[in-house]
């Protein structure tokens, strides 16, 4: 299994929130874009840039300042325990930015229902933002009650799986893969707008590769979430 190191691990939550919060508020994806400005314009490691203050919210703000730090109230840099990671940080972040434009260009508007938000989480999980998307039906499924809460759960935990195998940990996603299969088959075919049937399929096919010790031969049956119209 590859161990994260607790910078990674800040690192991956200050990202993640930021994302959370710029799904269906545009306006907040400027604190992305302030992040993006800074690996374009920064020449070295340790550079400042002009920091525009005022186009920020007071949780942006916070956000950003998890892993950056302001100079005289005019400049911005990454803090120096960071400096290493600046690649991934840009790199996630230009990752980021352009989920949220296919999301606008899908005209996946997240509303009140929850068809619309499970719409979401499945455009997160077929990206690869397995974190990201248990991080954003979390939230949703603390709104619901229920079979829908129960559903949920079900993506929730197929999300975990897959993060899990992201860090080559083959017994974890066996595990959540399992209780994925075993909540979800009472929502087959079809549930909330999701293929279940075929999701399910997906995750069977997966853990028979898993299960066998071939793990090299999943990047070809990684399971995904279809829509249905």
């Amino acid at each position: 299994m590859k161990k994260r190191t607790k910078i990674e691990l800040e690192i991956r939550n200050t990202l993640s929130a930021m994302l959370m919060n710029s799904i269906g508020n545009k306006k907040s994806a400027a604190v992305l874009r302030y992040i993006i400005r800074y690996c374009k314009k920064s020449q070295k490691k340790g550079d400042y840039i002009l920091f525009a203050k005022p186009d920020l919210h007071n949780h942006e703000l916070h956000q950003l300042l998890c892993i950056f730090e302001i100079h005289n109230r005019n400049f911005l840099r990454l803090k120096k325990k960071y400096l290493n990671y600046l690649p991934s940080i840009c790199n996630k972040t230009k990752e980021y930015l352009k989920f949220l434009a296919d999301l606008i260009s899908n005209k996946e508007v997240v509303k009140g229902r929850i068809e619309d938000k499970v719409r979401v989480g499945a455009m997160l999980f077929n990206s690869g933002f397995y974190f990201e998307c248990h991080e954003y039906l979390e939230e949703v499924w603390l709104e619901e009650n229920g079979r829908k809460k129960s559903f949920l759960k079900g993506l929730i935990q197929a999300s975990v799986a897959l993060y899990h195998l992201q860090y080559k940990n083959i017994k974890g996603a066996v595990k959540y893969f399992e209780r994925t299969n075993s909540r979800l088959k009472e929502f087959a075919p079809v549930y909330l707008a999701i293929d279940v049937k075929a999701f399910l399929s997906d995750i069977g096919n997966a853990l028979k590769i898993l299960e066998e010790s071939k793990s090299e031969y999943l990047k070809d049956a990684i399971p995904k979430i279809r829509l249905m119209d």
